[in-house]
């Protein structure tokens, strides 16, 4: 080939072997050099490297058949303090040249993240993404989901499926330890451009590893702590702790200070609110509904005897100091007293008083009073006031005969187990 131009030489069809020898000049010397002693652990300086491509190909491929990282990417000497690695396995690493294993995830497995971003402190443990744009969009991170078993192909999801979690971990000295998660799940039947969904709150209990759910947001914006929501914001489950006395266990509001900085020097304020429920308006799709009763704000019952306890005094609602003000219409066992006068009803052998306190009117003996739904049912009081000297006999519902004294009110107790009324003179 002596004399022949490069450009003139055929084409090499195959992969180079490395055995192939290429001409180089070294010190003013022409000698020969074997491709593979060419490229292997070879320095490259050069002011900067430019590959310029234009085909259907990667414009540059890395393949590594061995064990060590396929790409390292230093900015000093060698071993760099904050490298850019792709390991043989594809994983990314910035800050280490090496992947890092014992990821523990919310159900107990061990994991190697893919991306892993490694370092000393906040600025070299961070990672941040920034839109610039004058616009109102966002910078964006997103974890989704797809059922397809294939990369790239679509697959619907299920309801419960999570869409994506983000872990807190901390070291246990082996492994790094979830101690709070978020989740992001389905909440509902998906379907085309319909993705219900809902936020799980999860942290890890002293003594466990794994972290358990505490709050939700539903699709419906219901707000759960502690148990499925089925309100606005719903509170449950059961809860061991030290004695928590009057301070509350479920729903608790610290004393504080409420700072008023609008109302002027010497002004005065009509009326203030700390804790402010507003009337709420109730209304039905469907025509003509009724309910019998509705409340504001409902209490079932006072708290029951649990394992090993014994309540003494079981109360439904504990003012325990202050003044109480009841401006609307107030209703004991059912029955109604109002800002109204109490109505006067005569007296007769029987009578039926609907109101909690009656004027009674009359002369005539009364041997039978008539006991309203509610104190029929599980007894109470009722409170008389005569306008007029009657009296009361046994000879019906009443057990002692009294006389009534007028303007003096006459407290009548019904007991559901003998069904009688009792007086109380």
């Amino acid at each position: 080939m002596a004399n022949a131009k490069i450009s003139a030489l055929a084409s090499a069809t195959t992969p180079l072997a490395g055995t192939e020898v290429l001409p180089v000049v070294q010190g003013g010397i022409t000698e020969q050099v074997s491709v593979a002693n060419l490229t292997a652990g070879r320095d490259v300086s050069a002011s900067g490297l430019f590959v310029n491509a234009n085909s259907a190909t990667a414009a540059v491929r890395i393949t590594q058949l061995g064990a060590g990282n396929a790409l390292l990417i230093e900015d000093s000497a060698s071993p760099d303090n904050s490298p850019f690695v792709i390991d043989a396995a594809g994983i990314t690493i910035q800050g280490y040249t090496s992947a890092i294993s014992g990821y523990i995830d919310y159900a107990g497995n061990t994991r190697t993240p893919l991306f892993q971003q490694q370092g000393l402190s906040i600025a070299s443990a961070g990672i941040a993404t920034t839109n610039w744009g004058n616009t109102t969009f966002p910078s964006g991170l997103y974890l989704a989901k797809s059922r397809s078993g294939t990369v790239g192909t679509r697959g619907i999801v299920s309801s419960g499926d999570n869409m994506g979690a983000v872990l807190f971990e901390g070291d246990d000295g082996t492994n790094f330890i979830p101690s709070a998660a978020i989740f992001g799940q389905v909440d509902g039947t998906p379907g085309t451009n319909d993705m219900p969904g809902r936020l799980v709150f999860s942290t890890t209990a002293d003594g466990a590893s794994t972290p358990t759910e505490r709050m939700r947001i539903d699709s419906a914006g219901f707000v759960g702590v502690g148990v499925t929501p089925a309100a606005r914001l719903h509170l449950g489950g059961a809860i061991t702790a030290s004695s928590w006395t009057t301070n509350g266990i479920s729903l608790r509001v610290a004393a504080a200070t409420y700072t008023d900085s609008s109302t002027t020097a010497s002004g005065t304020v009509a009326s203030a609110g700390i804790n402010a429920i507003a009337q709420p308006t109730i209304a039905a799709t469907n025509a003509t509904v009724t309910y019998t009763n509705a409340a504001t704000v409902y209490i079932a019952n006072s708290p029951a005897n649990g394992t090993n306890v014994t309540v003494t005094n079981a109360l439904s609602l504990w003012v325990d100091n202050g003044t109480t003000r009841l401006d609307g219409n107030v209703t004991f066992g059912g029955l109604k007293a109002t800002q109204a006068a109490a109505p006067t009803i005569a007296s007769a052998g029987t009578i039926a008083p609907t109101t909690q306190i009656a004027f009674v009117s009359g002369t005539t003996t009364i041997s039978t009073i008539t006991a309203p739904a509610p104190i029929s049912a599980g007894g109470g009081q009722i409170t008389l006031i005569p306008t007029g000297l009657w009296s009361t006999n046994t000879a019906g519902n009443i057990a002692l005969a009294t006389t009534g004294v007028v303007s003096k009110a006459l407290i009548m107790t019904y007991d559901t187990t003998t069904a009688k009324w009792y007086p109380s003179y």
